[in-house]
């Protein structure tokens, strides 16, 4: 994380390279897999594929392909 010069607040400082946002990603991600895998879906027709995890976990397909969990979702799907 890299912090710089706010010019709108001279005391909070702006942030850059923060690693949580993929964090929080993949914390939603993990939950969705979960109610996909135990045919348990909240927000979806609980077919598993990417499209619907990601509609389930309310995250972009894009976002699904970066995440590292994608190759267990993968995996899981294909047993």
């Amino acid at each position: 994380m890299t912090a710089t010069h706010n010019p709108l607040s001279p005391h909070v400082p702006q942030t850059t390279g923060d690693a949580r946002p993929s964090a929080l990603n993949d914390s939603k991600l993990r939950a969705a897999m979960e109610r996909l895998l135990a045919g348990q879906p909240l927000h979806t027709d609980g077919r598993l594929n990417i499209k619907i995890l990601a509609e389930e976990a309310g995250l972009s397909r894009q976002q699904v392909y970066r995440s590292p969990l994608r190759a267990e979702f993968d995996e899981h799907v294909q047993r």
